[in-house]
């Protein structure tokens, strides 16, 4: 008697073309380019403009990228396509040739002149997604659309009474990007200052989102530590400032001196924070804040009551760590709330003879009726073959699951180095990101892993000019 063969098309060749286009929305871009390959009708099913308008919505949620970057409405489908697929490219890319010990050198390279002698382009931000620049020069604010040929800003806001801008970061508020600035001035004052912009509008223009938060600089300049889409973490001398943008309330507790190693986090209805000397995660409830009144001067409790502390050592549980370098500080959505699929990953760098380990954690809910507790998880290490004394992380960035991405700068080299995390068997690409001219040690330069683009200032015989490199062919027209 002979076997059935079965048809491997048959649990699609029957379903009407709009079933399967529902069910391609659950796959991954990788998925839907497997399915191209089955048949001539699923061939044709996956070059419909709604399967990857939906799948670049989907990449653009899962990798934390800002979706009004791109124009649905006006891409082609290979540029639909091609935006993606970029991510998976890009690491691809990168792992191959690094695993071959090349090195990577951008395919293509655009220069922006400065707009005035001696601009410096301090502090560049690649908004995720990649196609949006913000950079300061001494307090002003510039804005590109690096779409558009020009090197002339979409928007400049000068930020009147302060004499440096000491960083810049950025939040999603969809369809706004929230831009957070920490400046200090003549008064001798720290002050922190939300702006919301919309990249995309034909002209736009800086607002501010929240009344300025301003405090007293007395032995040391106060520091941004932490930023959510709720909260700011302040370190000010011997306490932290926990400050609610929103409601604009606040509160603060005498800590000690957060150590060059040491860093807080936000998570879970908790203030997490992690003490390198001591090689410890210790949870705390996040107290309760109250509004601001005009004063330079919070609310202070006494102490943080620590409900949980969890001791931290090498995945192999030999060795203490000794230095926290990144807890998703690259996620664009500043989520406070943590799920077993999104937990707040913790890297801890330690020494390994001369070089770099990181040791991989994740906070997860613990699997307890109290839902403020959390469980601290040992997901693997990548033993690095960088220097650990001689080099200094720029950032680190979980891309999935199970993949991370840490950026590394060695005099004027970039180091990259893609991690897949499976516990005692993780493996590891890690080689050179060619930038020429990079300054020795300089850390004005920014990464976005979604579009395999780079920006960092160089030389200029007026100061400085931008550096823009992509890492991936542009899309086909």
């Amino acid at each position: 008697m002979k076997s059935k063969v079965q048809n491997p098309t048959g649990s699609w060749s029957g379903l009407p073309a709009d079933i399967c286009i529902c069910i391609m929305a659950f796959l991954s871009p990788r998925d839907i380019l497997s399915l191209r390959k089955v048949s001539k009708s699923l061939a044709d099913i996956t070059r419909k403009r709604s399967v990857w308008i939906h799948a670049l919505r989907c990449v653009c949620m899962e990798h934390d990228v800002y979706a009004p970057s791109f124009s649905l409405a006006e891409m082609s489908i290979h540029e639909l396509e091609h935006t993606a697929t970029a991510s998976r490219r890009f690491t691809s890319h990168v792992w191959t040739n690094f695993r071959l010990g090349r090195t990577v050198a951008p395919l293509s390279i655009r220069y922006m002149e400065p707009l005035a002698l001696g601009e410096g382009f301090q502090h560049p931000r690649l908004i995720p997604g990649g196609r949006y620049l913000i950079a300061v020069f001494h307090c002003t604010l510039h804005l590109w659309d690096l779409a558009n040929e020009s090197n002339i800003p979409s928007t400049s806001f000068t930020i009147d009474g302060v004499t440096e801008i000491r960083g810049i970061w950025t939040r999603n508020c969809t369809p706004d990007v929230l831009v957070f600035v920490s400046t200090t001035g003549f008064d001798s004052v720290f002050r922190c200052h939300v702006f919301s912009v919309f990249p995309p509008a034909s002209m736009p223009h800086f607002r501010l989102f929240a009344p300025v938060l301003s405090l007293p600089i007395a032995n040391s300049v106060p520091n941004i530590l932490y930023i959510t889409t709720i909260h700011v973490a302040v370190g000010a001398d011997s306490s932290i400032v926990l400050w609610n943008y929103v409601h604009d309330s606040w509160v603060s507790w005498v800590a000690p001196l957060i150590r060059t190693n040491d860093d807080l986090f936000l998570c879970h209805n908790n203030v997490v924070m992690f003490f390198a000397a001591e090689a410890e995660v210790h949870v705390a409830s996040i107290p309760t804040l109250s509004p601001r009144s005009g004063t330079m001067t919070p609310p202070e409790i006494d102490t943080l009551p620590i409900v949980q502390k969890f001791q931290v050592r090498r995945y192999d549980q030999a060795k203490p760590l000794i230095s926290c370098v990144g807890a998703n500080r690259r996620l664009f959505h500043g989520r406070e709330t943590i799920t077993v699929e999104q937990p707040l990953h913790i890297d801890i760098m330690s020494l390994n003879a001369t070089k770099l380990m990181i040791t991989h954690f994740a906070l997860l809910p613990a699997a307890s009726e109290n839902t403020s507790l959390c469980e601290l998880v040992a997901l693997g290490e990548s033993p690095l073959e960088i220097s650990y004394y001689k080099s200094r992380s720029l950032f680190l960035e979980w891309i999935n699951p199970s993949m991370v991405a840490d950026f590394e700068i060695e005099d004027n080299l970039i180091h990259l180095s893609l991690m897949a995390i499976r516990g005692t068997e993780s493996t590891f690409a890690s080689g050179v990101l060619e930038i020429p001219e990079l300054l020795a040690n300089d850390g004005n330069s920014d990464f976005c892993l979604f579009s395999g683009r780079t920006c960092a200032r160089i030389p200029s015989g007026t100061g400085f000019k931008m550096m823009i490199m992509d890492y991936l062919m542009p899309p086909p027209h």
